[in-house]
C-alpha cells in the first residue's frame, strides 16, 4: 500500500507499506496509531501518526502539523506521520493505497508550501 511518509527532520518520501498494514504503519510512527483528518488535506485523505507520540515527549513535525492546522489552533502533529487515502473496503472504512492523483495533488500541496518529495530512492 503506498503513502506518503514524512518525519520530524523534514523528510519525505512516498512509501510501500507491506502487510501486516497495521505492523507497518506503527513501526513507521513509532507506536499505536491514531487516524487524523487534517484540515489542509483533500476530502479522502487521512494522516496516521503516533497516539501516544506527545506523551513520549516526541519532536514536532513541521509539515503534518502546518497540515493539521497547527498555526491556527496550536495543538501541534508529533513524531513521523503518514498521509493514505481512507475509504470503504467491503463496506468497512479502511485505509486504502494512495493512488497517481492523490499524489500529484499531495506533489502540488507540498510544492506550493516549498517542500520537495523523494521517492524510495532517494531521487525527487
Amino acid at each position: 500500500m503506498k503513502g506518503l511518509a514524512f518525519d520530524t527532520e523534514n523528510r519525505i518520501q512516498f512509501k510501500d507499506f507491506g502487510e501486516p498494514l497495521l505492523d507497518s504503519l506503527q513501526k513507521e510512527v513509532g507506536g499505536y496509531i491514531e487516524v487524523v483528518h487534517p484540515k489542509y488535506l483533500p476530502e479522502g485523505l487521512c494522516m496516521v501518526i503516533d497516539d501516544e507520540g506527545l506523551l513520549k515527549g516526541s519532536a514536532i513535525n513541521s509539515i503534518a502539523s502546518v497540515l493539521y492546522g497547527t498555526p491556527e489552533h496550536g495543538q501541534p502533529i508529533v513524531g513521523n506521520a503518514v498521509i493514505l487515502r481512507e475509504g470503504f473496503v467491503a463496506g468497512e472504512l479502511d485505509f486504502m493505497s494512495l493512488d497517481d492523483g492523490d499524489e500529484v495533488g499531495l506533489m502540488l500541496l507540498l510544492s506550493a508550501l516549498g517542500i520537495s518529495i523523494k521517492d524510495e530512492s532517494g531521487a525527487e
